[in-house]
């Protein structure tokens, strides 16, 4: 996988954001890459879209695990509306 991620970065940049498709990103307040900024850019994806969500959340790179209880609640609430 490693070996073909540039190539397969170049595909996906060339196809078009899927706006119909409802997304909901839980947002970390970790800065994965320094000088950028990983917030900015998932809000302004899902912005884009027309059933876009996100919430940020004050934890680290684990979120999955650290907030597990608010992603569920949250997923559950999203699926139902």
């Amino acid at each position: 996988e490693v070996n073909y991620l540039s190539d397969n970065a170049k595909t996906v940049e060339s196809l078009p954001v899927p706006v119909n498709i409802p997304m909901y990103f839980f947002i970390s307040h970790d800065e994965m890459v320094e000088g950028y900024n990983w917030q900015d850019m998932l809000i302004g994806y899902i912005d884009n879209l027309e059933y876009g969500e996100y919430l940020l959340l004050d934890t680290g790179h684990y979120l999955h695990y650290e907030k597990a209880e608010t992603i569920t609640g949250e997923i559950s609430r999203f699926i139902e509306k």
